[in-house]
């Protein structure tokens, strides 16, 4: 039924529980993106005790640590899309000639959505690490 016109319109249509998986599994990228950067944090809780210790302020410890988020967000939904990308026109060859930039479009949108995600994501985490006091990390290790 692909490469018919009925086939076609079968095949291209979204339905709602599409758009439903696509937003749950962007939300459990975000929230394993995030898990991996807290873990990272309190792995490495001391190492960012010396530079608080040393002058650095809340706020620029919550920035570095936002923008190795971001950064890991957008290598992942930037490689994952490009994986889906390839994959939908292997797979969709006859079927998704026409398409083409649209679906560029949403394997961007996704790439975008799941970076937004996990950036909004590390809001607590970020706060929650410069409530801990340097002096009680650097006792610890």
């Amino acid at each position: 039924m692909a490469g018919s016109l009925l086939g076609n319109a079968v095949v291209a249509q979204a339905r709602t529980a599409d758009y439903l998986s696509v937003a749950l599994s962007l939300a459990l990228g975000a929230a394993g993106a995030v898990d991996v950067l807290v873990l990272s944090q309190r792995e490495r809780a001391a190492d960012l005790a010396i530079p608080r210790a040393t002058g650095w302020t809340n706020r620029e410890l919550a920035r570095l640590t936002l923008y190795e988020g971001i950064g890991l967000a957008l290598l992942g939904s930037f490689s994952g899309a490009g994986i889906g990308l390839v994959a939908v026109t292997t797979l969709g060859r006859g079927v998704l000639e026409g398409p083409f930039v649209a679906i560029v479009d949403a394997a961007l949108l996704a790439a975008m959505a799941a970076t937004a995600l996990v950036g909004a994501a590390l809001t607590v985490p970020v706060r929650r690490l410069a409530q801990i006091a340097p002096a009680h990390l650097l006792a610890a290790d």
